[in-house]
């Protein structure tokens, strides 16, 4: 679904916050995944919450970037 709605979310804030939504879905599903696995790799768990953070962060960027720099980029 992301890849369907990344060409049109260039133009639309709406589309654009359903492509992050769809994108966040799937780094949520998969940041266990991983963080599993480099649990079990390294024997640390110190990396599940480094990845829920990364994680985390990237959304909150992701966002802030839509919501307060979105509005003042419109041409016009």
């Amino acid at each position: 679904m992301a890849r369907l709605l990344k060409a049109d979310a260039e133009n639309n804030a709406a589309i654009r916050l359903a492509y992050i939504h769809n994108m966040g879905d799937a780094y949520v599903s998969l940041s266990p995944v991983v963080a599993g696995l480099v649990t079990v790799v390294s024997g640390y768990s110190l990396f599940d919450p480094l990845i829920v953070v990364f994680t985390n962060v990237g959304f909150k960027r992701s966002l802030l970037s839509i919501v307060v720099i979105a509005p003042y980029s419109r041409a016009g």
